[in-house]
């Protein structure tokens, strides 16, 4: 029933030659129509990290994107630590995609690996930090701003 207004006042228009829906870009409650889905969807940061319990020792755990609503974001979720279970973890974040209704896009680092890539400014791990983001699990103490090259400081938390 709600989904029929919304495509009545022409938040979704359906397509003809695809089955399926689109959402019109240009719809005036698109943003307010995000936020409800958006929170009342989420995976709050404890959850995260009570999920991915037991897949390595986590060092560093950085949400972005879909967490913090912003969806220009490279990636919503960076992993980062030792001896981490790869294939037990891309299954946790396959259910937390599937209760989202939404493709996660992370990174997984072994920690040796992580400090090398920050350590020559790798692009990905620069975007991920000079950007927007929320560190819920930080042993590494990582500081703010990330980079040199920045002309002033960049605010990395959010709360």
């Amino acid at each position: 029933m709600a989904v029929r207004k919304i495509i009545r006042t022409g938040g979704v228009r359906d397509r003809k030659s695809i089955s399926g829906f689109t959402l019109n870009q240009k719809f005036p409650y698109l943003a307010a129509l995000q936020n409800l889905v958006i929170n009342t969807v989420l995976i709050k940061d404890n959850e995260i990290i009570d999920r991915l319990s037991g897949v390595g020792h986590i060092k560093l755990l950085i949400t972005s994107g879909v967490f913090i609503q912003d969806f220009e974001s490279r990636v919503d979720l960076l992993i980062v630590g030792d001896r981490l279970k790869k294939t037990l973890i891309e299954g946790r974040i396959k259910k937390m995609e599937s209760e989202i209704g939404k493709e996660l896009r992370y990174s997984i680092f072994e920690t040796a690996d992580f400090q090398y890539r920050v350590s020559i400014y790798d692009k990905l791990v620069r975007d991920i930090l000079e950007f927007k983001h929320r560190k819920v699990i930080d042993k590494l103490g990582l500081r703010a701003p990330f980079s040199p090259f920045l002309a002033s400081p960049v605010a990395s938390q959010v709360s």
